[in-house]
């Protein structure tokens, strides 16, 4: 699974969406009470810093298709930037938030110490977005870094099966490992009930599973015969999975049954 490419256009998209919000959030009276402008004022700083340097080389490099050391800098610094910027815009929705019911608790309560008030409008929105950020991590960030450098190819994408084998084209399937750790993975295929698969003089059918791992610089190759037992002409569907940790990759191989 290589890296894909980024969507540049639906990147400034999103940051310039998230400037308008919190230009919004300035222009309310209510909100403005309850918030410190200068945390609105951090998240707009690094809005604009983005936009202006890490956009605009990257656009740069991306347009000319040059690859040079600034570029490639960029591009990778780019990542934690646009992380930075969406945990400091969640921290500001939490303060403003926190911040507006602190101010009216506070009308209707009396007036507490400004110990209470740092610890209210300040603290407890870090720890929330501090708690978010490690979920994110540990169930989206870190499953899917796993296959980060993993090439998988499953080919043909529709295969014409016969009741022999002959005649049938291999279903092919590899796992390229270009990243820097061995790949520990499970491969799993469902097979249709008239289908079976012939691998090395074995034949598989309803499900097909191995446990594997590939080293940096290689790459497992599996091929697959097909067969079917259908009495008439008539299409199915074949599912390969590769799973690793808690992320997995799916597709779906278009079998027409002659």
């Amino acid at each position: 699974m290589s890296e894909g490419r980024r969507d540049i256009q639906f990147e400034i998209q999103y940051l310039l969406s998230l400037t308008l919000v919190v230009f919004g959030l300035l222009s309310l009276a209510p909100v403005k009470e309850g918030m410190n402008n200068w945390i609105a004022y951090l998240v707009i700083l690094s809005l604009a810093a983005h936009l202006s340097i890490f956009n605009i080389v990257y656009s740069l490099g991306h347009a000319t298709g040059l690859s040079v050391d600034m570029v490639e800098s960029v591009k990778h610094w780019s990542v934690p930037t646009l992380l930075f910027i969406g945990c400091t815009f969640v921290y500001l929705i939490l303060h403003a938030s926190i911040g507006i019911i602190y101010l009216h608790l506070n009308q209707v309560l009396g007036s507490t110490s400004s110990e209470w008030e740092i610890v209210i409008k300040y603290i407890v929105p870090l720890f929330l977005v501090g708690t978010m950020g490690y979920s994110v991590k540990r169930r989206g960030i870190d499953p899917l870094s796993s296959f980060e450098g993993i090439n998988i190819k499953v080919v043909p994408e529709f295969v014409r099966v016969f009741p022999t084998t002959e005649g049938s084209k291999a279903l092919l399937v590899k796992v390229e490992n270009n990243g820097d750790e061995t790949f520990d993975y499970d491969l799993d295929i469902d097979i249709p009930e008239i289908v079976t698969l012939h691998k090395d003089g074995d034949t598989i059918t309803d499900h097909f599973a191995e446990d594997s791992e590939v080293a940096p610089g290689r790459a497992d190759r599996y091929s697959f015969e097909l067969s079917h037992i259908a009495q008439e002409h008539s299409a199915e569907e074949l599912q390969v999975t590769i799973n690793a940790d808690s992320a997995s990759y799916t597709t779906r191989v278009e079998l027409e049954l002659a």
